[in-house]
C-alpha cells in the first residue's frame, strides 16, 4: 500500500500498485440484476475495478503493509 499523485494534484492510495476506481454501476446492483451464469465473471463489475469474485463462504485474508514514507499526519 502506498500513496501517489496521478497528476491532477490529488493523492491516491494504491494497493498492489492499483488505485481504486469506482464502478459506474454499483456492484450490488450488478450482481442482483445480472443473469446468475455471469455473476462470477469479474468483467461485469466494470473496467479497471479489479474485482475479486468470491465463492459462497470463501474466506479471504487481507494484509495491508503501508509502504508510504509520507510525513503528513492524519486527523480523525
Amino acid at each position: 500500500m502506498g500513496m501517489d499523485n496521478l497528476g491532477d494534484g490529488a493523492n491516491y492510495a494504491f494497493i498492489n500498485d492499483v488505485t481504486y476506481v469506482r464502478p459506474k454501476v454499483p456492484t450490488l446492483y450488478s450482481v442482483l440484476s445480472s443473469p446468475p451464469n455471469i455473476t462470477m465473471d469479474p468483467t461485469i463489475y466494470g473496467v479497471n475495478t479489479n474485482a475479486f469474485v468470491l465463492e459462497h463462504n470463501q474466506v479471504v485474508e487481507i494484509i495491508l503493509n503501508n509502504n508510504d514514507p509520507g510525513k503528513v499526519s492524519h486527523r480523525a
